[in-house]
């Protein structure tokens, strides 16, 4: 009797690592083969205000005070707390 294996090939696939084990958290995203990075996780837009709202509420200390503030999205658990807090409405989720 012949058995026969089940064989399958990912030749595109975005790939995402993350490791919880260090504050901040770093996390960083693979490609392979000729995928593209589909962007993820929460950006402060031009209407910020500059209130650090957002700053003061983030677990993971990730939020750069610049104008506008910055999030450091390789450190960002995408918790939602800035997005939540901002009273400017100028944090966006993708």
């Amino acid at each position: 009797m012949r058995k026969i294996g089940i064989v399958f090939c990912i030749d595109r696939a975005q790939i995402e690592y993350f490791n919880l084990w260090v504050n901040p958290i770093f996390r960083e995203t693979y490609t392979l083969g000729d995928a593209g990075v589909k962007e993820k996780g929460y950006y402060i837009m031009d209407a910020c205000v500059g209130c650090g709202a957002c700053a003061a509420v983030c677990p993971q200390r990730c939020i750069e005070e610049s104008a506008p503030y910055r999030i450091q999205r390789n450190h960002c658990l995408r918790c939602g707390n800035c997005y939540e807090n901002c009273p400017a409405h100028a944090i966006e989720r993708k």
